[in-house]
């Protein structure tokens, strides 16, 4: 039997010897599945989770539901925000449960690769260029870099060419817009505290330019080294035994960080002392104070009367000396002194 509508039908049938049999059937109307769906994303920002995804149904009967698990969760809205980029499987179900589906892609702005390589260290007074290429070297081209106070880039640095110690942020931008924010770290070491002491001595000293008194006051833990100019490239071979003149001390610390410094070297002239011999007859004595015995130069140095040559024990009476050798110490204001003997001799009466 064809072309049959919908519906319920009792068929017969007989045989030759006219028994007959009946069934009754239902003939079913095939039902077709004709909903249609699409669906759009636009591109979200970089390093965002805010994707949409607006699915249309259309051709099906209302109302519709749509998912994106599977179909394990369906809703009766047709957006989905706040999604994360990525394929994403959309399905639609329409009041007759007939199903439809749809893929669609969350596209998402790409954040530029930066990569941030600490500069070397330097010594004060010098400082960093922030903007040298070393600082970013391996990042993507073509970023535009800007330099920051802050890991918000919110507060400006004012010139990066010239940083000294600290943290800064560095912002690299790609020409879709995204950014990336990563520290740089400077370090300016400082310079060693050197302090150098003028040295004076008399003729004819040197000048010990190793002894830490030349050197008082400085930085602990530094290395001295002695040199004959301001540029420390000629050194200078017997610091310990310095003549007059100006050579030039530089301290090096821990970290590389040196400084140099002059320290001048005095040598200053001993007075002049000229000693005479004196005979008399007895009982005359020597008054060995009299200008007459002795000449000092020009230098009006200060004159003491002394039992030895050390000038270790004083004379008790120069104005009054008997037979013997004695010595006469002569000191210039600036401390330097010269001894030197005087023989005295009493002859006897006859």
């Amino acid at each position: 039997f064809n072309n049959l509508d919908a519906g319920s039908y009792t068929i017969l049938v007989k045989d030759a010897n006219n028994c007959t049999a009946q069934a009754d059937v239902e003939l079913g109307k095939e039902f077709c599945c004709t909903v249609t769906l699409t669906a759009t994303a636009p591109v979200i920002g970089c390093d965002q989770s805010t994707g949409t995804i607006t699915a249309n149904a259309a051709t099906g009967f209302a109302p519709y539901q749509f998912s994106i698990d599977g179909g394990a969760n369906y809703q009766a809205s047709n957006v989905f925000s706040n999604l994360p980029a990525g394929s994403y499987t959309v399905q639609v179900k329409d009041a007759t449960e007939c199903i439809a589906q749809t893929t669609v892609k969350i596209d998402q702005l790409i954040a530029p690769e930066m990569l941030i390589s600490n500069p070397a260290a330097v010594c004060a007074p010098a400082t960093i260029d922030l903007t040298s290429p070393a600082v970013t070297a391996g990042s993507d081209a073509n970023l535009r870099y800007s330099y920051w106070t802050d890991a918000a880039s919110t507060s400006p640095l004012p010139n990066p060419e010239t940083v000294s110690s600290g943290t800064y942020y560095i912002r690299g931008t790609a020409a879709n817009g995204c950014f990336v924010v990563l520290p740089v770290t400077v370090t300016v070491n400082p310079l060693p505290v050197l302090v150098t002491v003028d040295q004076s001595v008399c003729a004819p000293g040197t000048a010990d330019l190793t002894n830490p008194a030349v050197t008082q006051g400085s930085d602990a833990n530094i290395t001295l080294s002695y040199w004959t100019d301001a540029i420390a490239s000629q050194p200078l071979t017997n610091p310990a035994n310095a003549a007059a003149g100006t050579y030039y001390i530089k301290a090096t610390n821990a970290n590389g960080c040196e400084i140099i410094k002059p320290v001048t070297v005095t040598v200053m002239a001993l007075p002049v002392l000229t000693t005479n011999d004196q005979t008399v007859c007895a009982p005359a004595t020597v008054n060995l104070a009299v200008t007459a015995i002795l000449n000092s130069g020009n230098d009006n140095p200060s004159l003491t009367y002394w039992m030895d040559a050390n000038a270790t024990q004083p004379v008790d009476n120069p104005g009054s000396i008997t037979t013997g050798t004695y010595y006469i110490k002569a000191t210039a204001s600036t401390g330097c002194y010269v001894i030197k003997p005087v023989e005295v001799t009493i002859l006897s009466l006859p």
